[in-house]
């Protein structure tokens, strides 16, 4: 006599044997059409000694690797996006962000871009800088000399409209 248990277990047989057959069917077809392919994969077995000792080994390395720093790192002042002879208006503090990179010449306006935006400046450029708060030398202004990294605080900050390089305010 057969139950129903019996009958539920003969049919999930009859399934899981069907579904082997066309995995060796697709596995064949597949090794037919890519040579190269395989489809057998390895048991892979992962214990928790196994697990905890890579994820240890990793945090490891991760901590011990030496820093190299980035365009955005303070450390470096941001010398890669800011090359030697230019002016760079950086939209961050302390030389961070979206920057702007600059010839010293006059700029009557930094276009809609970037007024109003930058929160730090450095001068790279071997002319003393001039920026204004306001579109054609107009407004408030500071002078930033050769070589100087400037934060652009209070007044200054996010304000900027205007550069100039032949002298400042009068």
């Amino acid at each position: 006599m057969i139950n129903i248990t019996s009958m539920n277990h003969m049919r999930a047989a009859t399934v899981l044997r069907a579904d082997a057959l066309k995995k060796r069917q697709l596995d064949a077809a597949t090794m037919t059409a890519f040579p190269q392919a395989t489809t057998e994969r390895a048991p892979m077995k992962l214990t928790v000694r196994t697990a905890v000792a890579g994820a240890v080994l990793a945090s490891t390395a991760v901590l011990g690797a030496p820093g190299t720093a980035s365009a955005d790192d303070p450390k470096d002042g941001g010398v890669v996006r800011c090359p030697e002879g230019k002016v760079c208006l950086f939209d961050g503090h302390n030389l961070t962000g979206d920057v702007l990179q600059l010839d010293p010449v006059d700029v009557p306006n930094v276009g809609w871009a970037w007024n109003d935006r930058a929160s730090s400046v450095w001068n790279r450029s071997n002319r003393h800088a001039c920026i204004w708060t306001d579109a054609n030398y107009y407004g408030y202004w500071f002078t930033i000399p050769p070589g100087a990294k400037q934060e652009l605080l209070f007044a200054y900050d996010n304000a900027v409209t205007a550069l100039g390089f032949g002298g400042c305010g009068g």
